[in-house]
């Protein structure tokens, strides 16, 4: 009986692996780290919106989609009926640019294979030649800290004067990934209305007291286990918040540089 039950459990070990191998995203096997470079739009993931052009010029219009479907083959993207691709046909190539949330910015070139009805999609071969690029505003960091996200309702006419005296709705316990003298991107376990503004207590220096931010929602990206990542700009802050925000994240990327690179020291 022992040894039927060793050969039951080896059967089964045996058709996980096989599974996982291939059913990668399944199995969760897929999953790259936030911040981690990708190198190939197997990588994608759902609902990451990416910006498609048959025309990569400077004046080329570039109509917003969303990322539906990845498979080992090919990835489905879902256009916006408000912001339309021109008609293409299979076998052309289109060129693609994205933002990867706590990476960098990509740009890439895949080829249209087919076209689906229901729902409406456009699927691609996959792209193994994404070109990563940096162009930021404002140095972002890597910051992790355990916060309590205050939701404050927003001004309906947009004006932003005495955002800091609106009372908080109510709380989301996150914590944050990145800080940037411009915004930040923060971890919470449900999904927050874009039309609310958000109440996050800074911690940047032990022994100093925390800075009061406030910042809008400017994009919403749903991970795995139920948890949705946030990616904020500051609004209505003053100078000298922003530039104690901005002195922080310097003194954290010199000490990266040094982490890496010793001789760097005193530059």
């Amino acid at each position: 009986y022992c040894r039927i039950q060793e050969i039951e459990r080896r059967r089964s070990a045996r058709e996980a692996w096989h599974f996982a191998a291939g059913h990668p995203r399944e199995s969760g096997l897929d999953y790259i780290p936030l911040g981690q470079r990708i190198y190939t739009t197997r990588d994608l993931y759902r609902e990451q919106t990416v910006w498609a052009t048959t025309k990569p010029e400077a004046a080329a219009k570039w109509a917003r989609m969303q990322v539906s479907v990845v498979d080992e083959v090919h990835f489905f993207v879902t256009p916006d009926e408000h912001n339309p691709l021109p008609r293409v046909k299979p076998g052309e190539e289109l060129f693609f640019r994205m933002w990867r949330e706590e990476d960098a910015r990509y740009i890439f070139s895949a080829r249209l294979v087919r076209t689906v009805d229901a729902p409406a999609a456009l699927v691609f071969r996959h792209s193994e030649a994404l070109q990563r690029l940096q162009a930021r505003a404002h140095y972002r960091i890597r910051h992790e800290q355990a916060v309590n996200l205050g939701i404050v309702s927003a001004p309906v006419d947009g004006d932003m004067r005495g955002i800091e005296e609106r009372e908080v709705v109510t709380s989301l316990r996150g914590h944050t990934t990145s800080l940037s003298g411009g915004g930040f991107a923060v971890i919470v376990q449900q999904p927050v209305p874009k039309q609310v503004l958000l109440r996050l207590m800074l911690e940047l220096q032990e022994g100093q007291g925390p800075l009061a931010i406030n910042a809008r929602l400017v994009e919403t990206h749903p991970l795995a286990g139920g948890r949705y990542l946030l990616r904020a700009a500051f609004v209505g802050i003053d100078d000298e918040k922003r530039d104690a925000i901005t002195h922080f994240v310097s003194k954290q990327q010199q000490y990266a540089i040094e982490q890496l690179h010793p001789s760097a020291k005193g530059d």
